[in-house]
């Protein structure tokens, strides 16, 4: 018979409101998390093997509403497909948001993408699945449907079970999308609503105004943001004076957004500047740091979708945010980089570099790291130290302007490298090239007199381009830090363009 392993899910319901206006939205965070056993398994047979299917890459979920009896509410079943990450072992959904009430699960599946590396193709396959209650294999797993509450104000826990799934067994499991209506604010006030996702989550309880979010219960990788929101005023010097400063610090315990007056007057013509800082690990402190900045003139307000309510995540975990700001890194400024004498590297990448003088408490640390070039037309040396300033790739408007061929690739590079396992048997060698030649530095067929890229690069290269436009990576994980010589300015880069990958 065929052998089946399950997986816990739990569905994390983290609370995100309390005693809102009535105007604002209702809706509780909800994230599905999923950890694999390797003993104990429920199994279809005795020595139940753990499941050998590819791996996951999004989730496939339909969910009821129930009345306050438990019935089915006829017309409001929910269908939506939710990306996934794993992290620490676990499997993540990105967040999804209901509002407090009753509800039955009634189907849920894992998927992976296929070949074509895309979600919702026809080459998707189903790896895990929940059974229905009516099954044959009802009585291995809690079984389909499920009902579970949505709490305001608490968090909730919800356990789910899946098994590996085969086509063949399609009947044995007895085998619909999403969306929200929001209640419109109908007033001048603007409401904001931040969420913060990091797989270093657990940094945060060291911080008073984070640590204060744990009140029944924990914290999570979707955090609620403590941020600040600057209001500054155009004057007829163009200059900007700072009317009021707001910040979420005491009313993120209970979820409340931040209400923000509209700062406008009867002049015609008056422009408004806001400014969000959001509170971030710098090194083992913590600091506020300028994530995003809005203009807007006279009584416009900023584009808050259809419920407005300006809604923003810093990271990648909720993607129906207005406003998702990539994942923050915990870098330092600069850094003393040395590299090493040899091509290839020791770490299997290009070469290896030492880098050094780097304070406690960043993403990345003193010790040796392996790296890729980004700039072949221009020089580093080897076996010699140099000063660096360090960026992240994932906020370009950072990064000097000279580096103009980077920028616009900068969003592949960090797909290929989350995508890497795609590539069995790929070379340090195919990764280099797959990086010059999405920089148009070599040809397919042409690298400078050393070997011509693989077919493998090349494949490696064409799918970067096809899917990592506008990529963001998910919590846990990887992105670039690229290290510049800090004489480098608009139009000079001054040494060869270094990067690692690291996990934000």
């Amino acid at each position: 018979m065929k052998k089946i392993f399950y997986l816990f899910l739990i569905a994390g319901l983290a609370v995100t409101s309390c005693n809102k206006p009535t105007a604002i939205a209702p809706e509780q965070d909800v994230i599905f998390t999923a950890v694999s056993l390797e003993s104990g398994l429920k199994s279809s047979d005795t020595d139940g093997d753990i499941c050998n299917n590819d791996v996951a890459h999004y989730a496939k979920l339909t969910i009821q509403q129930l009345d306050e009896s438990g019935n089915p509410i006829s017309g409001t079943s929910i269908d939506k497909i939710v990306d996934i990450f794993y992290l620490n072992g676990m499997m993540y959904t990105n967040t999804l948001r209901l509002i407090p009430g009753k509800y039955q699960l009634t189907a849920f599946s894992l998927w992976n993408q296929g070949p074509d590396n895309a979600t919702g193709g026809d080459d998707d396959i189903m790896v895990y699945a929940t059974p229905n209650v009516d099954s044959e294999y009802a009585d291995l797993v809690d079984a389909l449907p499920q009902a579970f509450n949505v709490n305001a104000f608490l968090k909730n826990e919800v356990p789910i079970q899946v098994l590996c799934f085969e086509p063949a067994e399609f009947d044995k499991f007895g085998f619909s999308w999403f969306a929200i209506d929001y209640t419109t604010v109908d007033n001048n006030d603007m409401f904001f609503y931040g969420d913060f996702c990091t797989k270093y989550f657990k940094d945060y309880e060291a911080n008073e105004f984070y640590d204060d979010q744990m009140v029944g219960g924990s914290l999570s990788h979707d955090m609620i943001a403590i941020y600040k929101i600057q209001v500054l005023k155009e004057d007829e010097n163009q200059d900007w004076d700072l009317i009021e400063t707001y910040t979420n610090e005491t009313s993120s315990v209970s979820g409340e957004p931040l209400i923000i007056p509209h700062p406008n007057t009867d002049v015609v013509g008056e422009r408004f500047k806001f400014k969000l800082f959001i509170l971030v690990k710098d090194g083992n402190s913590f600091s506020y740091k300028k994530f995003k900045v809005w203009v807007v003139t006279d009584d416009e307000k900023i584009d808050s979708g259809d419920n407005n309510i300006i809604e923003f995540v810093l990271g990648s975990c909720t993607p129906e945010a207005d406003y998702i700001l990539p994942p923050y890194m915990n870098l330092p400024e600069n850094a003393t980089l040395t590299t090493i004498s040899s091509i290839p590297g020791s770490l299997g990448t290009y070469f290896d570099v030492t880098l050094s003088n780097i304070g406690s408490g960043y993403d990345i640390q003193n010790g040796n790291y392996g790296v890729y070039c980004a700039d072949k037309d221009e020089e580093i040396t080897l076996n010699q130290e140099y000063n660096m300033n360090v960026f992240t790739s994932l906020y370009i408007d950072d990064i000097p302007d000279a580096f103009s061929l980077q920028k616009p690739v900068l969003d592949n590079i960090n797909w290929l490298g989350n995508n890497l396992y795609r590539y069995e048997g790929h070379s340090w060698r195919d990764i280099q090239n797959a990086v010059w030649m999405l920089l148009g530095q070599i040809t397919e067929t042409e690298n400078g007199g050393a070997l011509a890229p693989t077919a493998l690069a090349i494949k490696m290269k064409n799918d970067a381009r096809d899917y990592g436009d506008n990529y963001l990576p998910p919590v846990g994980g990887y992105a670039a830090v690229l290290f510049i010589s800090p004489d480098a300015n608009d139009t000079n880069t001054v040494l060869q363009l270094l990067f690692t990958l690291v996990d934000p």
